[in-house]
């Protein structure tokens, strides 16, 4: 995967308005072609069909929440290894801890600067396909 370019994102997140501007920040400034889900159950059930390069999700949202749906996710062999981010007010060290447990050592914090956020993606996504 090193040498694998960055092109498909998937992100997940109950909020329209952050979809919305995640979307579009990511496909303007970044180039990507990003998928939205509004909720795990419904990225699980459909992940196959977009084949992401990069998954960014919610840790808060109703039905299946962000950690939970990593670990549904992690079960999908074709999934195991796929960088994700999580996106997201809740960062206290504890929670960073339950992150990094379940494989999740990347963390872009909410509010964040839709002008900035394609370059923080790009940067995670070189640090993750490096290890």
């Amino acid at each position: 995967m090193a040498n694998k370019e960055l092109k498909k994102i998937i992100y997940v997140d109950d909020d329209p308005d952050l979809r919305r501007i995640v979307k579009f920040s990511l496909e303007t400034l970044g180039n990507y072609q990003v998928q939205v889900y509004c909720d795990g159950k419904e990225f699980l059930s459909q992940v196959d069909l977009f084949e992401p390069d990069l998954i960014m999700i919610d840790v808060i949202m109703p039905i299946i929440d962000g950690p939970t749906t990593v670990q549904e996710l992690r079960k999908i062999p074709e999934y195991k290894d796929t960088p994700i981010i999580f996106l997201t007010s809740k960062y206290n060290a504890r929670d960073i801890d339950q992150f990094k447990a379940l494989g999740v050592p990347y963390l872009i914090k909410k509010p964040f600067d839709p002008s900035i956020l394609h370059q923080q993606v790009l940067e995670i996504w070189q640090k993750a396909v490096s290890l």
